[in-house]
């Protein structure tokens, strides 16, 4: 014998997150949703959902920073990652990788222009969220 479902089944939005039984809409998810579709490398997907999740409004400011990035930088790869200063216990913040093709002096003039915009335009992101060149890039 087959049971009939009364009620249709609930289906929630892809980023909204199922806490105590309940259904929320979550900004994390919508953040990690345009990092995604971006073609982001999260390298600690964890840890930044943890931090974002923990500052709010700091996701939208990240996303803000990514679209500067794309449209002054070109052919560029962006990564976004924890960063943890093993100097400084509980010291963490977002930091973002821009992994350029070669190393051109004039694109990592904009990436420090980029940073400082941001210092200014977001002063309480300061400390929390971080901007630099790849590394592998400048040892060439």
């Amino acid at each position: 014998m087959v049971a009939l479902m009364k009620e249709e089944p609930t289906y929630y939005p892809s980023n909204s997150v199922i806490l105590n039984g309940s259904f929320r809409r979550d900004e994390v998810w919508e953040v990690l949703r345009s990092l995604i579709q971006r073609a982001v490398e999260i390298r600690d997907v964890e840890g930044v959902i943890n931090y974002i999740r923990s500052d709010p409004g700091l996701g939208h400011v990240l996303l803000e920073m990514i679209d500067f990035i794309e449209g002054w930088i070109r052919s560029s790869a962006i990564a976004v990652d924890i960063y943890s200063d093993p100097e400084i216990e509980d010291f963490r913040h977002i930091l973002v990788v821009v992994k350029l093709d070669s190393y051109d002096y004039a694109q990592v003039e904009s990436v420090d222009k980029i940073a400082s915009r941001f210092a200014q335009i977001y002063p309480e992101s300061v400390g929390k969220l971080l901007l630099d060149v790849d590394d592998w890039v400048r040892l060439g």
